[in-house]
């Protein structure tokens, strides 16, 4: 699955390069600072130094001295993915004195990119069927919508998910169009490390093995090694993290804190303050359980949608460029110019064409599934929704999906260069944003 074929070598070549450029940028930024070596205190050096649209920088505190500081149980097999990593920069600090953490999540993203594009257009390509120029366009319109450029360089977990998500769907879409049933012990595979990164997302590779296995699915034994090993095996996990690095880190921490609160008078404020903006924020939350602490049940639907869903995730607003909205950035930021608007709307049109297009098709019914389990999460229950923007890269490749099939049906030329005039604008106008704020911070 991973042998590069004699038609990917060029779009491999090409999205090596663009893929660099783009991790060269976030390596650039704060480059002195994050490579200073230290054998602690990472924390401090990192937190607040980061603040790129809300991405968490976890990842790079993590490379650089192993902990468990993403939620377990929203990913509870995260930081445990990382620790190889992280014993591979123990081991180059100690050798040349340099925090190599920046540099080390860098080559795991160029990893991580150029195998999501690459699935992506074996998606197009040998499931939808489409010509590889056909293919090669819907890859680059998809890697210009702004939250998917800006994942694929940024300091946090959702590179890595989207590629095990498109991933997933390849290999579910294989054993689709071949009418076979994807085994128990594959779903299992991919249940247990998509849902190890991101725990909603396992439900993904479940869906993609009803489609493919229909009721079959629910037998005993499939249910068995697809659902409840998988299953077990992050409970297991959880406990084991959370009782022997989790308690003793947080009981640390509070000592720290303490100890800090004591030296610093403004420090015991300004988290006081970050805390209540972040309270402010979660007004709406559906239930005071720790899995429901990012829902909300009183931000606008439509706004959330408009400005944020598809706007702030296709095209950047260039007020409040990449800030975070638990510490500046407003919950919904609105573009000042019409062209804007429109540039949204012809890709959600798109979009919509091409599941009008596709209505027939049952790889695209896989898709829109996984695409309305995170509509579910997001718009119903609220999850996330004051920055679902940044959780574009969980679902936005059902964008170039469904408009693969309007393609296929339609020989137009003139869609085809709308398409690539509107990949270019987007790559023209996120690419000079982006490039601008991370080389004057």
């Amino acid at each position: 699955m991973f042998k590069i074929k004699r038609e990917e070598w060029m779009l491999l070549l090409v999205g090596i390069l663009v893929f660099a450029a783009l991790n060269w940028l976030m390596l650039q930024y704060n480059f002195d600072t994050f490579t200073h070596a230290q054998r602690g205190g990472f924390y401090s050096m990192f937190h607040g130094h980061v603040t790129v649209s809300g991405y968490d920088e976890y990842t790079y505190i993590t490379l650089s001295k192993w902990r468990i500081l993403y939620q377990l149980y929203r990913h509870p097999l995260l930081a445990a993915m990382f620790y190889p990593f992280s014993a591979l920069n123990d081991w180059l600090m100690f050798e040349y004195h340099i925090n190599f953490a920046i540099i080390i999540w860098a080559v795991i993203m160029l990893f991580c990119d150029v195998y999501s594009l690459i699935f992506l257009y074996r998606i197009e390509r040998e499931i939808i069927g489409l010509n590889r120029a056909d293919a090669t366009l819907l890859a680059a319109l998809f890697f210009s919508f702004a939250h998917i450029m800006i994942s694929c360089f940024v300091c946090d977990h959702f590179g890595l998910s989207m590629m095990l998500l498109l991933m997933s769907l390849y290999l579910g879409g294989k054993y689709l169009k071949e009418k076979r049933r994807m085994p128990a012990w594959l779903t299992g595979l991919l249940v247990l490390i998509t849902s190890g990164v991101t725990l909603t997302n396992g439900v993904k590779p479940a869906l993609a093995a009803w489609f493919t296995c229909g009721r079959r699915v629910f037998r005993w034994h499939y249910l068995l090694v697809a659902g409840v090993l998988p299953v077990c095996l992050l409970g297991g996990a959880f406990w084991y993290q959370n009782e022997c690095v989790v308690k003793p880190d947080k009981e640390w921490g509070e000592r720290m804190a303490a100890k800090r609160v004591a030296r610093d008078s403004m420090f015991l404020k300004r988290n006081e303050a970050h805390r209540q903006l972040i309270s402010r924020n979660k007004q709406g939350q559906i239930s005071e359980n720790p899995l429901f602490e990012w829902t909300d049940t009183k931000a606008s639907r439509w706004d959330a949608v408009v400005e944020n869903l598809f706007g702030e995730s296709i095209l950047l607003h260039r007020e409040h460029l990449l800030e975070d909205v638990n510490i500046s950035r407003p919950v919904i930021v609105r573009y000042h110019q019409a062209w804007q608007y429109a540039v949204v709307s012809i890709v959600v049109l798109l979009f919509l064409a091409g599941i009008w297009t596709g209505r027939c098709e049952k790889f695209l019914w896989l898709c829109l599934s996984w695409f309305a389990f995170d509509m579910v999460l997001h718009l119903v229950l609220g999850f996330g929704i004051i920055e679902v923007y940044i959780m574009a890269a969980h679902w936005a490749f059902v964008i170039p999906v469904a408009t693969g099939y309007l393609l296929k049906a339609l020989p137009w030329k003139s869609l085809r260069a709308g398409i690539l005039l509107l990949a270019l604008l987007l790559w023209t106008y996120n690419g000079v944003l982006i490039t601008q704020y991370l080389t004057n911070h």
